[in-house]
């Protein structure tokens, strides 16, 4: 009796035994995969910056400085900021078409044409807004015309935005300068820039100081922007009238 007891003991000991075993032959293994088999994370690119405006080529006005002028007066560059946005706005017309290939549109040849007449002939004088006027004709040889106009505060927001829709970049005209970016307090001073883009509520422009893109509130532009009459300057251009 006794041997048959042991011997049932030792079987279930056994069937216990490979029945454990066989349960952790099913115990699934875990596994760190290798950072070979993860792969580099794809980077999001980053969202492109968006091209705002009429794509205006800058200009700087002093790689004029040493040069001599047709008239034999060293220029300084420092009066040729219409002279300079002159030549921006005649080179993005050029670009697209309105002007032919054979139009000058170079800054220092559109300068001897501007400085040419009176007081404008000295470089230490400001150039007179009303001879870029009377010489754009001539400059274009007939195919453009200049207008200048006043225009109310509540009123220059849509009209730069349409002659931006109509292709044409604009010139404006301001007292004083000093309180747009890359300028001094101490440097007040009369100007022109080239504004190319309008955009939720800002200005984009160029300066022709330096010919940097820069951008401005166009509220904080208007009140930088505003004459002694209260409105503000700006030129726009038009294919002349042909009879």
């Amino acid at each position: 009796m006794r041997a048959y007891l042991f011997i049932v003991a030792l079987l279930a000991v056994i069937l216990t035994s490979g029945f454990s075993q066989k349960r952790q032959l099913y115990i699934p293994p875990t596994r760190i995969p290798t950072p070979s088999e993860i792969g580099t994370p794809t980077p999001t690119p980053a969202a492109p910056i968006p091209l705002v405006g009429l794509q205006v080529q800058p200009i700087d006005q002093l790689i004029s400085a040493g040069n001599k002028m047709n008239n034999g007066n060293t220029d300084y560059g420092k009066r040729n900021s219409v002279v300079a946005s002159t030549a921006m706005v005649f080179g993005y017309l050029k670009s697209q078409g309105v002007l032919n290939a054979s139009d000058s549109t170079d800054y220092l040849a559109i300068r001897d044409v501007l400085r040419y007449q009176g007081k404008n002939a000295f470089p230490w004088n400001d150039l007179e807004v009303q001879a870029l006027i009377d010489l754009t004709p001539q400059l274009t040889r007939d195919k453009l015309k200049a207008n200048g106009a006043w225009i109310a505060p509540e009123r220059f927001e849509e009209t730069v935005s349409n002659e931006l829709k109509a292709n044409r970049p604009v010139i404006a005209a301001l007292p004083n300068w000093s309180v747009l970016p890359g300028h001094s307090e101490s440097a007040a001073a009369g100007a022109s820039i080239v504004i190319h883009g309008l955009q939720t509520g800002k200005l984009f422009y160029i300066d022709p100081w330096g010919g940097a893109r820069q951008e401005i509130l166009v509220a904080d532009y208007i009140k930088t922007a505003l004459w002694s009459n209260q409105a503000l300057f700006i030129l726009t251009f038009d294919l002349a009238q042909t009879k």
